[in-house]
């Protein structure tokens, strides 16, 4: 999110300020509050653990493509995609969880990831 698309996103805790420590602590910011979020397990096993690891299984890859479609599908201020560690579910992955549904998207692969955004651009657009 550049500057200018902070300066409109929804405030955190209208009135209040945190300070922002790589500006010396002295700017003020609120956090923006998206309607979505998507945590996209990234971690990497050794190749032979037994439960194998998202990142074996695409998930960097699809973390990348799902931030590129949320763009693409003109949702930056409504879903926000990070990057995560272990999910605890690599018998799955690779993972996304969805917040605040708590909805878990198991085996996804980057052919998923534009019905995926469509899917969420209809339940925040809703």
């Amino acid at each position: 999110m550049g500057a200018s698309d902070s300066a409109n996103a929804p405030m955190l805790h209208e009135g209040s300020c945190c300070t922002y420590s790589a500006c010396n602590g002295n700017v003020p910011f609120a956090m923006p509050i998206r309607d979505r979020y998507l945590f996209v397990c990234t971690n990497r096993r050794p190749d032979d653990a037994p439960r194998g690891s998202c990142a074996a299984r695409g998930g960097e890859e699809l973390l990348s493509a799902l931030k590129a479609e949320v763009v693409a599908q003109g949702l930056l201020g409504d879903v926000r995609v990070c990057g995560t560690r272990c999910l605890d579910l690599c018998e799955l992955g690779a993972v996304v969880l969805e917040e605040p549904t708590h909805k878990t998207h198991a085996a996804v692969t980057v052919e998923d990831v534009p019905r995926l955004v469509q899917q969420l651009r209809e339940a925040v657009r809703s």
